[in-house]
């Protein structure tokens, strides 16, 4: 499906997140750098996919008054596991995406999650195992330059999307 991604990997999240989504939870997404872009890209084709079919999710990364108020007050490495605590609650799937896999905020923010009882997808590059393995469903791109693992982090968002929007557009038409 994603060159790089280990196929059985991709298809438990995808079940993971019509399972959320059935049951009228929300994903939350977020990174740093890259891969805080790529949250919002993917979390908008979700919100606003191209078949109308409009799914909750929010990134973690857009709104600079709460980045940098939590940054400023209590370190930059809790920027997503308040923000996780605040508005997540148990049957949320929270993905965090480190393509280094040694992001202190985004594996904070996954942790958190994990402990407080929400499904949690760790999406790195080759030289993340041990971030993946902190989480119910890894995804861990094969390869170890970071313009390669972004992208395919870029194609999983779109693919995934796609096919759980699908599903939902399906379910509509019967």
């Amino acid at each position: 499906m994603v060159s790089g991604v280990n196929d059985e990997s991709v298809d438990a999240l995808f079940q993971a997140l019509v399972n959320t989504f059935n049951n009228r939870h929300k994903l939350l997404l977020f990174g740093c750098g890259g891969s805080a872009t790529t949250s919002s890209h993917i979390a908008s084709e979700f919100v606003s996919h191209w078949t109308g079919i409009k799914l909750p999710a929010l990134a973690l990364t857009t709104d600079p008054a709460v980045l940098t108020a939590i940054a400023n007050d209590y370190g930059f490495e809790n920027v997503f596991c308040r923000q996780v605590e605040a508005l997540a609650q148990r049957g949320d799937l929270v993905i965090g995406i480190s393509t280094s896999g040694v992001a202190p905020a985004v594996e904070k923010g996954i942790q958190w999650a994990s402990d407080h009882g929400m499904l949690t997808s760790a999406w790195t590059g080759s030289k993340g195992l041990k971030f993946s393995r902190t989480s119910h469903f890894p995804i861990v791109v094969d390869k170890e330059w970071v313009g390669t693992i972004q992208e395919r982090h870029l194609e999983l968002g779109h693919l995934l999307s796609d096919l759980v929007c699908k599903h939902f557009l399906d379910r509509v038409k019967v």
